[in-house]
């Protein structure tokens, strides 16, 4: 289990008997503490994919790309054990990424969380991906961002506060797996 999620002592009135939640500390939101993942970067404009890596990876997150194209995808995903994609909905001129993310769980059953401008498209694909980080957005936004998808790849719900802003949730715990 990575680092800011265990399980939390009473029922967070989820139904259903759920009794998983995320524990952060005030110190860790705001210090970004957490266990370092490793996470792939899809987007095909580098002043976002390069500022990204930049970001993650002063936060001590183990960066892949970023990937310009599905082929670079899953080059990463096939060659390096990832536990995350941040993917780009449009990109190519096209809006593969919701295509790809499908993709990348399936062939790889890696996890996917949708970066765009488009407030609509991604919404309507939300069997494609854990959630929807919305540009444009704060380095901070991106970081806690991925907080919240390692809480909820761990199970974990209500993610900690506070949420980013731009950042839409698709899954709560356990329905990323019945996607």
């Amino acid at each position: 289990m990575y680092g800011p999620c265990m399980e939390a002592p009473e029922d967070r009135g989820l139904g259903g008997g759920a009794s998983r939640g995320c524990a952060f500390t005030a110190n860790q939101i705001y210090s970004r503490a957490g266990t370092a993942m490793r996470i792939l970067i899809v987007e095909d404009d580098p002043a976002h994919a390069y500022q990204a890596v930049a970001t993650l990876e002063a936060e001590g997150h183990e960066v892949f790309g970023p990937a310009l194209n599905s082929d670079e995808a899953f080059q990463w995903a096939s060659s390096e054990n990832l536990e995350l994609a941040l993917v780009a909905v449009e990109f190519g001129g096209q809006r593969a990424g919701i295509e790809l993310a499908r993709q990348l769980h399936g062939r790889h059953g890696l996890p996917a969380v949708f970066v765009s401008t488009a407030d609509g498209v991604a919404p309507e694909h939300q069997d494609a991906a854990l959630g929807l980080l919305r540009k444009p957005f704060e380095p901070a936004d991106l970081v806690d961002s991925v907080l919240v998808a390692q809480c909820l790849l761990n199970g974990g719900w209500p993610p900690p506060p506070p949420v980013p802003r731009p950042m839409e949730i698709f899954h709560r715990a356990g329905m990323w797996d019945q996607v």
